[in-house]
């Protein structure tokens, strides 16, 4: 709940609890109908949808902003932050429009594996921070030594984290025993691996209330999400909408600046997971048509007053890995979505922390050891994994953003470290067209004119070998003047 300062909260407008997380359901759902179908989105594989998650800061921004103009007193103010989030997502959806039809997505292959392996690894390290706030509630930031141990010290109750931790390396030491057992007992049906962990992850929240049943425990409300009187009490829309009559359009226009950040923030997204999924499995894309399907799912969003979607590479993994295949599948996951979406106000605050923090703790891991640990043994030189564990490093100290940034440069690096040795030279040699014919077939009066005395003769051919770039390609045009020059007066050259 916003309000002005210096004002009492009941002096306010009422509040629209969980407002945001119907928002974030409903893009979500959507974002699945187009993400995970290949029939309706023509996305080429089974993949998991759901809203930009990452964006919620610039969502804070930009109803902080609205809120320095207006306060959340103002009847305004509601409506006005609904417009900036939904004028986001249109923008969103125009972004990946154009991408898609001028089919610029074709430069994220010039992204050699490395790069996106160290990509996956930062990921990773994103979710696991990510597991450990949301279990503990807490504020932890990889900038420096001193506060990874602040957040290790700080916390009264270390069982927030604790749980969590031990729950996702017994999952893992489980998975590792896993063919051990299967031998052990043959009876087990094949699909055990890839339902372990999701059937795992459901369990949890009813064993936390029989264990603590059994033992005579009452956890303290820190184990759970907060819950406040004013959530429970206060009537919440169904259905986020606004009336243009109710907007502040000063206000609204003061966040384009954010709006704008958030569009180029939200792009960035889909030149990694969408690499990133087609290498963990091993699925050719066409990286035009994924963005396509992205237009399709935003604009949907954008009709439905939601924030933006994409598709999201950690979920989408532990999605592929229990088996999740066809319409059938992303349908329920969509229903599922929907119970959320209406009673999910109610449920929330029976779930308890280590739950959600286990499952982003598990899939953080697995995605920091394919980006690490497996990349160690895929054949990669010392320049190509020193560039994996740098990427690495940057995405977890200083964000997706400058991982990336920090990505291209190591792809720059990579490529005129490994070319300019081997073809330093671009020119392998030049000779007349009387011994390098063309293949090309020709009409009888085309070959008459080239086998006569303006023919062949006259024309110098120019054989390249390797790569043409900037290290290069002064020498290449002056030993290209150079032939020129010799041959002056015998031949043309074309």
């Amino acid at each position: 709940m916003f309000c002005a300062p210096g004002r009492s909260p009941s002096t306010c407008a009422p509040p629209v609890p969980l407002l945001g997380v119907r928002l974030f359901l409903l893009s979500t759902m959507l974002g699945q109908l187009f993400l995970g179908s290949q029939k309706l989105g023509g996305t080429s594989f089974w993949s998991a949808g759901m809203m930009m998650v990452e964006n919620i800061p610039f969502m804070h921004s930009l109803a902080f902003e609205i809120h320095d103009q207006l306060s959340s007193c103002n009847a305004q103010f509601i409506p006005t932050v609904l417009a900036s989030f939904h004028l986001t997502t249109i923008l969103t959806t125009l972004s990946f429009y154009l991408i898609s039809m001028f089919k610029l997505g074709n430069v994220v292959f010039f992204f050699p594996k490395h790069v996106i392996l160290g990509c996956v690894g930062g990921i990773g390290v994103f979710v696991v921070k990510t597991g450990l706030e949301v279990s503990t509630s807490g504020a932890m930031t990889l900038s420096s030594a001193t506060s990874i141990v602040e957040f290790f010290t700080y916390e009264r109750n270390p069982g927030l984290y604790l749980l969590p931790l031990l729950l996702s390396f017994g999952l893992r030491l489980f998975q590792k025993l896993l063919p051990v057992i299967n031998t052990a007992l043959p009876w087990l049906p094949a699909s055990t691996a890839s339902l372990l962990p999701p059937l795992f992850f459901l369990s949890l929240t009813p064993l936390f209330y029989l264990t603590t049943k059994s033992l005579g425990l009452s956890p303290p409300p820190c184990y759970f999400f907060p819950t406040t009187s004013t959530v429970d009490a206060a009537p919440s829309p169904l259905y986020p909408t606004y009336g243009l009559s109710l907007l502040n359009f000063p206000a609204l226009l003061a966040t384009i600046p954010t709006q704008i950040s958030c569009v180029i923030f939200s792009l960035m997204h889909a030149p990694i997971n969408i690499p990133s999924m087609s290498i963990s499995t091993g699925v050719d894309v066409d990286m035009n048509a994924e963005l396509r399907t992205h237009y399709l799912s935003n604009l949907f969003a954008s009709l439905s007053f939601c924030p933006p979607n994409y598709m999201c590479y950690s979920n989408s993994i532990v999605y592929h890995r229990a088996g999740g295949r066809g319409e059938l599948s992303s349908l329920l996951i969509v229903l599922s979505t929907s119970l959320l979406f209406f009673f999910g106000n109610s449920l929330i605050k029976y779930i308890p922390r280590l739950m959600a923090g286990t499952l982003l703790i598990h899939v953080g891991l697995d995605l920091f050891l394919e980006g690490l640990y497996d990349s160690y043994y895929a054949g990669f030189d010392a320049l190509e994994y020193g560039s994996i564990v740098v990427i690495i490093v940057t995405m977890s100290m200083s964000g997706m953003t400058t991982g990336l940034i920090v990505g291209i440069i190591c792809a720059a690096l990579t490529f005129v470290v490994n070319t300019s040795p081997r073809h330093t030279n671009p020119i392998r040699g030049t000779m007349p067209a009387t011994t390098f014919v063309s293949s090309r077939w020709r009409t009888v009066a085309a070959r008459t004119v080239l086998d006569g005395g303006t023919g062949r003769r006259q024309i110098m051919c120019v054989q390249l070998q390797g790569h043409l770039y900037f290290a290069n390609l002064e020498g290449f045009t002056q030993a290209v003047k150079a032939a020129v020059t010799k041959r002056e007066g015998t031949v043309a050259v074309r």
